[in-house]
């Protein structure tokens, strides 16, 4: 299992267009990738697109990835990245 301290780089937050990337990109590994929240002890799926539009990611919220899998280290380096990084085309 690897895991890694990531903000949220979405502003104003995770809801339905970028939801739907990170569930798409999630989808893309074989690993089991969660997003947890740790002040609210809240565990988040990444490959569920109604627990991320629920989970209510702001920006600049520190999560931590954790990914556990045969792909584990591709999937913790692109997960990180699509948190970051994300925009809206």
């Amino acid at each position: 299992m690897k895991s890694r301290v990531v903000k949220i780089g979405y502003n104003p937050g995770i809801h339905f267009r970028p939801a739907d990337k990170i569930t798409t990109k999630a989808f893309e590994y074989k690993s089991n990738i969660e997003i947890i929240k740790e002040k609210e002890n809240a565990y988040i799926n990444a490959k569920s697109f109604l627990s991320l539009v629920g989970a209510g990611l702001k920006y600049e919220d520190e999560v931590l990835l954790k990914c556990d899998g045969e792909d584990e280290d591709k999937a913790l380096d692109a997960m990180a990245e699509i948190l970051e990084n994300i925009n809206q085309e």
